[in-house]
């Protein structure tokens, strides 16, 4: 198990190279016909494989073995308590991509992983305790894009507690600016889904105001390619797709600021009515800031992601 494992994972990160998509296409059609192979693999191999794998859903030759991998994921034979919670964000992030494929049997199983999923957690959400910043965005990003938002209200909680906690620990140096784009993206639904803002608006706006240091800082580095002059520490701030990372933080951080309003935050009317055009400029100069980079990455479809971020959608 460990050699297939660790073979699909090298194989997944040239998803382009005709040479490792052959490799990529026969190591899943052994995945799929030896069930003593699938049986010997434990909560680490199956959510290492199902994320490696959910990278190829466009060759029909990887589906088999994504839907027997799944399968077993969270069964009798192989439960959610036998993940670690890192794995758990890894199997989330990759039933999340099952949802995007037109095969109905494929959506239906995403959904139906990420419910038991979330059921798991909600039964033991002292498991967040052990989770990291970037397991918690991945997995609430996944639940968003299932559209399991009152799956999450009872998740809410427990994840942005957590995540004060490692923000106040060692303000999440070791969460890349890629994890921190997923964190946004995974805990905007608590301020904007209505089943979700009557509860818990208020706690995910203070975090969100405890995140926004953080992710400037973070830009700032990766924007500059420097280190934190008055750090020694090394500190994560790299983003494979610049352009999503940037525009996930942006668009998040334009909804926190039209929600600072009176009767979501404490404090007065002025130092409100502040903070939100504090927080509106910085997005606009952190659109300035960032528009080459995304315009770089994205080549002319940054035009309508940037027309996006200044309409405030």
């Amino acid at each position: 198990p460990i050699g297939v494992t660790q073979a699909l994972n090298a194989l997944s990160k040239w998803p382009e190279r005709a040479n490792c998509e052959k490799a990529t296409d026969v190591l899943a059609g052994r995945l799929a016909e030896d069930n003593d192979l699938r049986q010997a693999m434990d909560g680490h191999h199956v959510a290492v494989l199902l994320n490696a794998l959910s990278k190829c859903l466009g060759r029909p030759a990887c589906h088999p073995a994504v839907l027997l991998l799944a399968e077993r994921a969270g069964s009798a034979e192989l439960p959610w308590q036998q993940f670690e919670m890192g794995e758990l964000a890894m199997v989330a992030n990759a039933m999340s991509r099952l949802l995007h494929l037109d095969e109905e049997q494929f959506q239906i199983l995403g959904r139906a992983k990420l419910l038991a999923m979330a059921g798991h957690l909600e039964l033991h959400r002292e498991r967040f305790e052990s989770a990291s910043a970037q397991d918690i965005g991945m997995l609430f990003k996944a639940l968003s894009s299932a559209q399991l938002h009152r799956q999450m209200r009872p998740l809410a909680r427990s994840a942005l507690e957590r995540v004060a906690v490692l923000a106040q620990d060692d303000g999440l140096r070791e969460t890349s600016l890629e994890g921190l784009g997923s964190l946004c993206m995974g805990f905007l639904p608590l301020i904007r889904s209505p089943e979700l803002t009557s509860r818990h608006r208020g706690h995910a706006l203070r975090v969100f105001n405890t995140l926004q240091p953080i992710i400037e800082r973070k830009i700032d580095l990766y924007l500059t390619g420097g280190v934190p002059p008055s750090s020694t520490d090394l500190e994560q701030y790299a983003t494979r797709c610049p352009a999503l990372t940037f525009f996930q933080v942006l668009k998040a951080y334009s909804m926190v600021s039209r929600q600072c309003k009176p009767r979501h935050i404490e404090g007065s009317r002025q130092e409100i009515r502040q903070r939100r055009e504090e927080l509106g400029k910085w997005v606009d100069r952190t659109l300035e800031r960032t528009r080459e980079a995304i315009e770089e990455d994205l080549g002319e479809m940054s035009w309508n992601l940037i027309a996006q971020i200044e309409a405030g959608d």
